[in-house]
């Protein structure tokens, strides 16, 4: 059974990763929006390639929260 604190800790991560996937969804989205209104990319070409990045923006802040946590968490 996990502590109090170790519970809240994970939370904080997981809120902490989220914000970081939004934050990062929404400015390449408004970045990339852009750049296909002056390039004629399509829209939705901008927002799926804006996925992948946050995905794999998620997917690291994932491994260093990981890293960070006791062995045995």
């Amino acid at each position: 059974m996990r502590s109090p604190e170790a519970r809240q800790e994970q939370a904080v991560e997981i809120a902490s990763a989220v914000a970081v996937f939004l934050g990062v969804l929404a400015v390449g989205v408004t970045g990339l929006t852009a750049v296909g209104l002056l390039t004629d990319i399509s829209r939705s070409f901008a927002v799926g390639l804006t996925w992948v990045v946050g995905v794999s923006a998620l997917a690291a802040v994932s491994r260093l929260a990981s890293r960070r946590s006791p062995p045995g968490h």
